[in-house]
């Protein structure tokens, strides 16, 4: 019994590990392109399409709002592996 309980914790400890660290990193990458967009508005680069995957192009304004959401679901996952850590 005791083997089967401590064997049920470590894989929850994986799974909060890894919910945390995918997190971590949805909320980078999702700065790191939000960088991206925000750069040639800075600098005052034309206004040109970006393209998100190979062959398909979104607007400036779309592609922000994809980063903003990446990293707020990155957020909610983020809080949601430390509210059930061990």
């Amino acid at each position: 019994m005791y083997e089967k309980i401590r064997s049920l914790i470590k894989r929850r400890r994986f799974w909060n590990f890894f919910l945390f660290f995918v997190g971590i990193s949805l909320f980078f990458v999702g700065l790191w392109q939000l960088d991206l967009v925000s750069s040639p508005l800075v600098w005052s680069q034309p206004n040109y399409p970006r393209e998100v995957l190979p062959g398909i192009f979104l607007p400036n304004q779309t592609f922000y709002v994809m980063c903003f959401a990446a990293i707020m679901i990155s957020m909610v996952i983020i809080v949601v592996s430390l509210w059930f850590w061990d």
